[in-house]
This record gives C-alpha cells, structure tokens and sequence, in this order.
C-alpha cells in the first residue's frame, strides 16, 4: 500500500455525508498518526511514514465526479504502479460497519469509482466501507448525500477503527491475511 486514497465531496456541507467515509477513514489516520497536508492543486497528502516504508495518503479537492484526476497526478509524481493503489470508498452494498477488500473491478454504479477507472485503469485495490441502501432506488443520490443516523454512524466509525487496527498487514503486503480478518469478523449479510 503505497497510496491509499479516500473519497468524498470537499467543503463543510458534505463532511458527515455517506459518500465522505473514505474521507473519515483518512482523516482517522491523519488523527491517529499525527499527519500534517501538503497542499496541492487538486489534492492534498499526507505523507506517512511507518515501519514498514511510506504511504501517501490522499484526499482529492475536486468532487467525487473528478477524483480520479488527483490520483493520477500522485501516482504519477511519485511513480506509484495501479497495484499499490488502494481507495477507499461508501459502497451501498454492505450495511453500516461491514467492510470488503477487493482488487480490480468495475465501478458499480458509484461515479468516483467510474472516474478513477477513467483516470488509472481498473487495477487499483478497493476498501470498500458500508453505509447499507435505501429502500427506494431513485432516492440513491439524496440517501448517500445525507448524514447517516448515530446508530449508523457509530458503526461504521467502529468498523474504520478495526480497519486500522489491522491496517499493518496492507501495509507489509498480506493482502490475504486483512481480507480473512476483515471478511470473517463482519459478515456480508
């Protein structure tokens, strides 16, 4: 994991939106490690420097529509190969505090996902944090644009916090030994 990326909408009106969670997962390591932003034009990042190497942590300044271009510019600054790319991301098909890992992919309907293949290809590794689905598909956009409840919040804070608690063994390369952790103590359904 060399760059790990977190989408969300800037600006103060979306931060506690369902679509921000890969921002409030950034945002809880830039917390728990003390990272302080280099400000770009289009992104900021956050460099962090663990035992076991660097991993820029980035979030885009452009809405989610557009965040694949500042992932771009990163990986193209720094030299960073697809296949050390991870995002960070709402995904609707879990509920609130479930979590999957996937590599590669196609975007599932969800436009920061579909710019960033746009930008970089498909080959990127996906986290993918739930935040569950309306019951009304034509109320997507409002559903994933509004605060979840504190029930719903809650959850998904403690299932960031597990994520980071074994962030370590993305950051070695175990990729199977966080999926295992990660799949078999938060079940999909």
């Amino acid at each position: 994991m060399k760059i790990l990326s977190g989408l969300g909408n800037p600006g103060r009106s979306y931060e506690n939106d369902r679509h921000n969670v890969g921002y409030w997962l950034i945002d809880a390591l830039i917390e728990a490690h003390g990272l302080t932003a280099k400000e770009k034009p289009n992104y900021y990042v956050y460099i962090w420097q663990h035992d076991y190497g660097k991993t820029y942590l980035l979030k885009s300044k452009q809405y989610m529509n557009d965040s694949g271009l500042a992932l771009r510019q990163l990986m193209q600054f720094y030299k960073i190969p697809v296949e050390d790319v991870w995002v960070a991301y709402d995904d609707m098909d879990f509920y609130p505090g479930c979590s999957r890992v996937k590599k590669q992919g196609g975007a599932g309907g969800h436009n920061g996902i579909k710019s960033i293949i746009s930008h970089v290809g498909p080959s990127f590794n996906r986290l993918r944090v739930g935040v569950g689905r309306p019951k009304d598909a034509a109320e997507v956009k409002q559903y994933v644009l509004a605060s979840p409840s504190r029930d719903d919040r809650e959850k998904i804070e403690e299932n960031i916090d597990f994520v980071l608690k074994h962030i370590n063994l993305l950051l070695q390369g175990k990729y199977a030994s966080f999926t295992e952790i990660l799949h078999s103590t938060y079940k999909a359904t």
